[in-house]
């Protein structure tokens, strides 16, 4: 979901599953990309782009790909993710902790794994966050194309989760303070070749495994 100037929250994948600003969040030209553009959030938790009840990870592996370029520091913050702040199977998200490190939930069963990156993301400046989760072994965190830390995580289960997928916040508070840009969202685990080789480039929206852009 490239969400910019364009079209806040289009839905450049296949599946066209376009998301719909909520509240205040407003359309920047400011980018990692030439030419491109984000969303603006200004940490209030009725901004946010909805994207309706999808995503589900299944029996999928999972890829999940944010650039952020964050306002402020020491804020819980989420990016983008299908997630309760309570206890709920299946949920997922990315996020920014009170340590201003970048964080990645599961919940599978009564089993809630967390990966954190090992160091903290700047302010004015953006960073690429993607997360692989491979269901036969574990989650890996890459920052800016570098594999950054892991997390062993091996599980089979059908995960569907009955709650909206939202960018700019987790659940109903945790909002975003600055920019977010081209959300990813895969049923397959990327390479870390595929990884490093891509995200610095725009998608065409049509490469296998992608289920929301």
């Amino acid at each position: 979901v490239p969400a910019g100037a364009e079209f806040l929250g289009r839905d450049y994948s296949t599946n066209r599953n376009h998301g719909t600003p909520i509240g205040g969040v407003t359309a920047s030209t400011n980018s990692p990309f030439a030419g491109g553009g984000s969303a603006n959030f200004t940490n209030n938790s009725s901004d946010y782009i909805f994207l309706g009840n999808g995503l589900d990870i299944r029996t999928n592996d999972i890829t999940v790909e944010a650039w952020i370029n964050p306002a402020s520091t020491n804020a819980f913050m989420g990016v983008l993710g299908k997630s309760l702040s309570g206890s709920a199977s299946g949920r997922w998200a990315l996020y920014v902790l009170l340590t201003d490190k970048i964080r990645f939930l599961v919940q599978y069963g009564g089993t809630v794994v967390s990966l954190d990156s090992t160091s903290a993301v700047a302010t004015g400046a953006w960073t690429h966050a993607a997360v692989v989760w491979r269901r036969d072994s574990g989650i890996t965190m890459y920052v800016n194309g570098v594999s950054n830390s892991f997390a062993s995580a091996a599980n089979s289960t059908d995960l569907i989760y009955n709650y909206p997928v939202s960018i700019g916040r987790y659940d109903t508070a945790g909002p975003f303070n600055g920019r977010v840009s081209d959300c990813r969202v895969w049923n397959v685990a990327r390479t870390p070749a595929e990884i490093q080789a891509n995200y610095t480039n725009r998608l065409t929206g049509t490469e296998p495994g992608l289920v929301g852009y």
